[in-house]
């Protein structure tokens, strides 16, 4: 009798859980171009930051006017407020906005390395932050998130951590290093955290999300760099829906990509152009309570809407996870439902997870029946790859386990690059060497002539980029000044003020009448070509001479 007592709640239980986990209904959903619209008048807007609260009202953040602007969700103005400053109210390169569930606006304030806290209709509540790495100082913040409970997640941009804050500011915890490690960073655009307090990071630098616990342990990543589906090109924003679906702002590629909360990629939509549905850098993205999708068309200076279409199919089953499989043996349910519950969702399992469900314990009999994904070939390593992982300190041993298990082969210019950076002559000795035609050879020596110009021209001299209806002319001179010409349409814009090299990857820059310093991503990419990443975009400029 007792046993029968003991069971039936814990039958009860599964069969809530399965019913929780296993027909969640997956979304048969594709979006539609619902509208757009632009800034009412003055300087162009140029949004870069999006965000929707339960009433539906829409705030954008306009790093050209330095302001933020409240519109309904069709796109009429409700508020607007700041100015540039650094003044209670006041923005420097506002980068990103969120909202919690009482209507209160946190504006990412990137120049002033700050976060202010504002009412739903723009009065001035509080300010935290201030420039440094110290607990709750930042180096350039841009993106941040409120969980449930009110506590704020800033992503720490240069200082390669997410920062987490209750809701009267006071500092909780930070997670992250740089390095491109799991749990490691390299330049967090933006963060995001889903209803059970997960929490996802677009890390920027290494082209893929990374998932956390609410504590900031690792969770699981996905994604790298290219254009095929579930990789990127710069995600700068990362945001959750009621669901649980993913959506990041791919914003190198033009799109928007659609995962579910194990990164198994869902859809995509959006192409480079001006057109409905199409982007020029979108740079952030957020989706309101039923399912609508706004998003920040920073160069088309726009905000975009897209209404989901299609019906949830009933009964279609969701992929299991390795948290659901593993309860679900803890709660005593048979090896074979469960195979049978991950058969019917149509769920694989990677080599990975499986060997995360022998290490929970699960019994081998039991993982030898499980279906398997197959796996992805590795990317074969580049000569620049492997000369990173040295760099941040990987032992030379995993290091060429990675080479072998890759299967990459390099030429004897690369072997002589990695002689440069310092490998052993054990290390080098295991290398496999690349079999090279003669002609190819002495494309080879012409092309690194090429890249030993920018050593001898630097970063000193005037540049120019040209895009659809904009200029910019930024002149480096080699005592130190800087000047900046911006011509978009009928708006011109003149800056002066002083720069100086941090490193081969970096400048700082100090404009004129600010006091506060920047750091900018800048590298030569070849002896005309200098790549700049400014307001969430990678700009390439070409040399000119006067």
């Amino acid at each position: 009798m007792q046993a029968l007592r003991t069971a039936r709640p814990i039958a009860l239980l599964c069969g809530s859980l399965m019913g929780f986990y296993l027909f969640v209904a997956d979304c048969a959903v594709s979006y539609s171009f619902a509208g757009r619209w632009y800034s009412l008048s003055g300087r162009p807007m140029y949004p870069t930051g999006v965000a929707v609260d339960s009433n539906g009202n829409v705030f954008v953040t306009d790093l050209n006017n330095h302001s933020v602007h409240k519109f309904d969700s069709e796109g009429k103005l409700a508020a607007k407020w700041g100015t540039r400053g650094c003044g209670d109210g006041q923005f420097n390169e506002p980068n990103c906005v969120a909202v919690d569930s009482k209507g209160n606006v946190y504006v990412v304030d990137s120049g002033n390395h700050r976060i202010q806290q504002f009412d739903s209709d723009g009065k001035f509540l509080g300010k935290w932050g201030s420039q440094g790495s110290g607990e709750g100082e930042f180096e350039e913040p841009s993106g941040a998130a409120v969980d449930s409970t009110g506590n704020v997640y800033v992503a720490d941009l240069y200082n390669h951590r997410v920062q987490k804050f209750d809701s009267q500011a006071k500092f909780l915890m930070k997670f992250g290093k740089k390095g491109r490690g799991d749990g490691e960073l390299a330049c967090p655009h933006d963060v995001a955290v889903d209803s059970a307090g997960n929490v996802y990071v677009a890390d920027f630098g290494s082209d893929r999300i990374q998932k956390f616990d609410s504590h900031g342990n690792f969770r699981l990543k996905w994604g790298s760099r290219g254009t095929g589906d579930g990789q990127f090109r710069d995600p700068n924003c990362v945001t959750v829906d009621s669901e649980g679906n993913v959506f990041v702002a791919d914003m190198g590629n033009s799109r928007i990509q659609k995962f579910d909360s194990q990164g198994q990629f869902l859809r995509k939509w959006g192409r480079k152009g001006s057109g409905e549905g199409e982007f020029d850098w979108p740079l952030y993205v957020a989706v309101d309570s039923g399912g609508t999708v706004f998003v920040a068309d920073g160069h088309n200076t726009r905000i975009q809407k897209f209404r989901p279409i299609g019906q949830k199919k009933t009964g279609e089953r969701k992929r299991l996870t390795i948290e659901n499989i593993v309860l679900l043996k803890e709660l005593g349910i048979g090896d074979d439902t469960i195979l049978e519950k991950i058969t019917s969702s149509g769920t694989m399992l990677s080599a990975e997870e499986i060997e995360q469900l022998r290490k929970a314990g699960l019994n081998e009999a039991f993982i030898g029946k499980l279906p398997k994904a197959k796996e992805k070939k590795k990317p074969k390593l580049t000569a620049d790859n492997v000369v990173l992982l040295k760099e941040i300190g990987i032992d030379e041993n995993k290091i060429l386990a990675k080479v072998t298990e890759s299967g990459s082969a390099f030429t004897a210019e690369e072997l002589k690059q990695f002689e440069k950076a310092g490998f052993s002559g054990a290390f080098m000795a295991k290398l496999s060497p690349k079999e090279e035609e003669e002609p190819e050879k002495e494309k080879e020596e012409e092309k690194e002539e090429e890249e030993e110009k920018p050593i001898k021209k630097g970063l000193a001299g005037s540049w120019q980029f040209k895009a659809s209806g904009a200029e910019i002319k930024l002149t480096l001179a080699q005592d130190g000044t800087l000047r900046w010409h911006l011509k978009s349409g009928s708006t011109t814009e003149n800056l002066k003020g002083t720069w100086k090299k941090v490193d081969d990857a970096t400048i700082e820059i100090k404009q004129e009448n600010n006091p506060l310093r920047s750091r900018i991503p800048c590298k030569l990419i070849d002896a005309e070509t200098l790549e700049m990443a400014l307001r969430g975009a990678t700009l390439r400029f070409k040399r000119i001479e006067e």
